[in-house]
């Protein structure tokens, strides 16, 4: 039986491609002020000014799979989502790639 030799350096850039897609489509909580662009996605997650008082702030990319490139969910109660634990519940609203989590919703917009 022959084995075949892999450079070694095939394995690296296998590893890191590897390590960098992961956290690339990681899930977690991060501040308006870490988003380039924060603004113009904000505004576009208000869905007008329909929602304000911003809660949270998810990074799930790989969401737009099932939820496109936006969807106003609406409101829901759940305070876990993708491993993120003591979420208020609200009105969900996702931007990709963020979910933006607001607390309140206007009557009249």
């Amino acid at each position: 039986m022959s084995y075949r030799k892999v450079p070694l350096s095939f394995l690296f850039g296998l590893v890191c491609f590897t390590f960098f897609t992961a956290c690339s489509n990681s899930v977690k909580e991060v501040s308006t002020e870490s988003i380039q662009d924060s603004k113009d996605l904000e505004a576009k997650a208000s869905v007008g000014g329909r929602y304000s008082v911003l809660l949270h702030v998810l990074h799930v990319p790989k969401d737009r799979e099932e939820f496109g490139e936006f969807r106003d969910w609406g409101r829901w109660n759940g305070t876990e989502y993708e491993g993120i634990q003591n979420l208020s519940p609200g009105y969900w609203v996702y931007v990709y790639p963020y979910w933006f989590v607001w607390e309140k919703k206007e009557l009249t917009v």
